[in-house]
Parts: C-alpha cells; structure tokens; sequence
C-alpha cells in the first residue's frame, strides 16, 4: 500500500484552498458593495421622507398662524364697527368732513398700527367716500359689492367673506369686511385693508432652508400672492408671479387657509439633498475602499498554490 496516499490527499486540499479564496473574496466584495448601495439608498430615502414631512409641518404651522392672524383681524374690525359705529354714521352723513375721516383713521391706527386705508359702503355695496385717493380701487369694490350681497337685515347681520389679495402698485393689500349699522338698521360694509406684511412675516418664520413657502390664489392656481420674500409687486421685479412647472413637480405639501382665497403650498430646493447625497455616498465609498483594503491584504498573506 502506498503509506504516502493520506499526506498527499491533505495537500490537496490545502492547495485547493488558496485556489478558491480569489472567488470568495470577489463573492465578498459583491455582496458587500450591494449591501453598502442598499442601505445607503435607504439611508438617502429616510433623509427625503424627513425633509418632506418637515416642509409639511411648515406649511401647517403657517396656514394655522395666518389664519389665526386673518380670523383676529375679522373679529377685531368687526368689534370697531360696533364701538365706533356714532362715528362712522356722522362721516356718512358727511364724508367729505376731513375733521371726522382723520378721527376715524386715528383710531383705526390705534387699533391696527400700519393698517393700509379704510371707507364705508352702503346696502348696494356702493363706496360711500371718494375713493379714499384712490386706495380703494375696483377690485375693492367688487368685494364690497359680494360682500353686501349676502349680508342679512338685522344690524347684527352677517356673511363669510373670504379675504384675498388685491394688487395694486407697491400697494399691496387684503380686505376684511364687517356690517356697519347704527344699531337698529343695518347700514352697509364696513371695509378695512391692510398690508399683507404679516402674511409674509409668517412664511419666513416657518420656511427651514432649502424650503419654499408660497401664498397662491385658490382660485388661480400657482400664481403666487406672497412669499418669504415679500408679496407679488416685490417678486415680479426677480421671477415670473406663477410657480414653473419644475417647482410644481417639486410641491409635497398643501394648505387652504380657512376665511380666505388662500392656499399655502410647500416644495423643496432642487439641490435641498445634495450634501447629504454627497456625504452618504462618499462615506459609502471610504466602507468599500477599506474593504478592498482588506480584501487585497488577505490575498497577499494567504499561502500560494504550488504548481503541479
């Protein structure tokens, strides 16, 4: 018998070993290469989903901030109509009295610091003072007439008037109406514009970087009304008043404002990802070139098949 047969079977597997380690250092390195991809996608995913439900808080904290604003507003001018009410019928007895105008503008001032302008308007919605200097345009008046239009008969009579904005040259303004009485008969509307400076003041205080927050117009939608930036007289002298079809795509959050013709949409910068895809792919790639590293270092070390 050949007493050599055992020692010469181990050797063979011994030399078999190192020709084999090549292949499972590669099967290694794939599975590890797809497994780095992988979780790094997901990581970059996860990274996404919390950028877009921070953008979706955002635009629900300030639809919820301006339309507290808008609803204080509303309330606030309608308690100034009923404590105020002796006054605004003199002026309406006699609007060209400048005397009575400027006590009127002098309360309101108190009340409403930095409010735009103010008038008064009969049942047909037919402005009651002339034009105010012009302020009070006829888009204005249009409101004014939609509102009268669904008021009630009784001095505490009602409607919803949904405030939007009005352009008007680096005048900028929104409405908001209350019933004007004299305490038995319901007079008309009682009608006060205001500077949208807080609605933009709000967007800025809840828009993060590489966000966009934008005030559109329910009714017209993706042209934009106001920005963190200032409202649409402001922005057309940078950018085009409507939203481009890249931001639309780029929308993940929506919000109508109770009260008004508003809705606040929400989108991401294109590049809003950038660092972060930068630095997960580059991390990714430093794992894979260790792993080389050490992948090559086991083939140097590793014993070599002795040829037959």
């Amino acid at each position: 018998m050949n007493q050599n047969a055992p020692e010469s079977r181990a050797s063979e597997k011994q030399s078999a070993r190192p020709r084999r380690l090549p292949i499972i250092v590669l099967a290694v390195m794939l599975v590890a290469c797809g497994g780095i991809a992988y979780f790094t996608h997901q990581h970059l995913r996860e990274a996404e989903r919390n950028q877009e439900a921070l953008l979706g808080d955002s635009v629900r904290a300030a639809a919820i901030e301006i339309g507290q604003y808008l609803e204080s507003r509303q309330r606030k001018v309608k308690a100034f109509a009923i404590e105020n009410r002796i006054a605004l019928n003199a002026f309406a007895e006699d609007v060209g009295n400048d005397v009575l105008r400027r006590q009127i503008a002098d309360r309101l001032r108190q009340a409403f610091p930095g409010y735009f302008t103010f008038t008064i308007a009969d049942r047909d919605g037919t402005d009651l003072v002339d034009d105010l200097d012009g302020f009070v345009g006829r888009a204005c008046q249009l409101s004014i007439q939609e509102y009268v239009e669904h008021l009630g008969d009784e001095p505490g009579g009602d409607t919803d008037y949904r405030a939007v904005i009005h352009p008007q040259a680096n005048n900028y303004h929104f409405d908001v109406m209350a019933p004007w009485s004299d305490g038995i008969v319901l007079k008309g509307a009682f009608f006060v514009s205001f500077f949208p400076t807080h609605l933009r003041s709000a967007l800025n205080a809840h828009e993060a970087p590489g966000h966009h927050l934008v005030l559109i117009n329910s009714d017209r939608p993706y042209l934009i009304e106001v920005t963190s930036a200032g409202a649409r007289d402001k922005i057309s002298l940078r950018r085009d008043i409507n939203l481009t079809d890249d931001e639309i795509a780029r929308i993940k959050a929506t919000q109508d404002i109770p009260g008004s013709h508003w809705r606040i949409v929400g989108y991401l910068d294109s590049d809003v990802m950038a660092d972060t895809r930068t630095d997960a792919w580059f991390n990714a790639a430093m794992i894979l070139a260790l792993l080389v590293f050490a992948a090559a270092g086991i083939l140097l070390v590793a014993p070599r098949t002795p040829r037959s």
